[in-house]
């Protein structure tokens, strides 16, 4: 499953870049990086965990610097889709912003550690993961820049946005930390749905690619 969830996630970020370049598209393009983005991400998250796995716990040292990393890579997901929803959707296109709020969790949740462990991290993560959710939403509710029209990214974002949402109704409300294939279920689904939005022959609006 894991796996398999990797490969929709490389497929949707190689159709959005073929299709952006395609079309000289570049809201797409903003979508094609973050999704590299992300990948990038959890596979550095899986060399963390495979690495993490045999050591004792609570970690220490550089142990424990890397299992912070892999909580601010995981971070990265709610962090990155709220950033893309408030880029495409609203005036405030730059994102730089959204540094501080993923900066400040993994903060907290580095300086609450080893006391914050077990279901208490699952509660800690499910509250970032809603608050993602909850940032990239309100950007529906923001003034659009000049000149906006929806296009493929945009559905793309509501798609990824879509795969948040059911990550926090699927392991987040249950127990991450074993019912994980869950959220890879779904986001196989999501991405695969990105996928064919970026792929579908049908014309779509343009925006200059800068």
């Amino acid at each position: 499953m894991q796996l398999a969830a990797l490969l929709a996630l490389a497929l949707a970020g190689a159709a959005c870049r073929l299709r952006a370049w395609a079309d000289r598209d570049a809201d797409l393009l903003t979508c094609a990086r973050l999704l590299e983005a992300l990948l990038a991400a959890d596979l550095l998250n899986l060399f963390a965990a495979r690495a993490l796995y045999p050591l004792p716990t609570p970690y220490t040292g550089a142990a424990r610097a890397l299992f912070h990393a892999s909580q601010a890579l995981t971070l990265a997901w709610p962090a990155g889709v709220a950033a893309l929803s408030w880029h495409l959707l609203t005036r405030l296109r730059p994102v730089s912003w959204m540094l501080v709020p993923w900066l400040g969790a993994t903060a907290l949740l580095a300086f609450q550690y080893p006391a914050l462990r077990g279901e208490a991290l699952g509660d800690a993560l499910r509250r970032c993961q809603a608050a993602g959710l909850v940032v990239g939403l309100l950007a529906l509710l923001g003034a659009r820049p000049d000149g906006f029209r929806p296009g493929r990214a945009h559905l793309v974002s509501l798609a990824l946005l879509a795969g948040v949402g059911a990550e926090l109704a699927g392991p987040y409300l249950a127990a991450p930390f074993t019912t994980w294939w869950t959220a890879q279920a779904t986001w196989i689904l999501t991405l695969t749905a990105a996928s064919v939005v970026a792929a579908w022959r049908r014309p779509w609006t343009r925006s200059p690619a800068s």
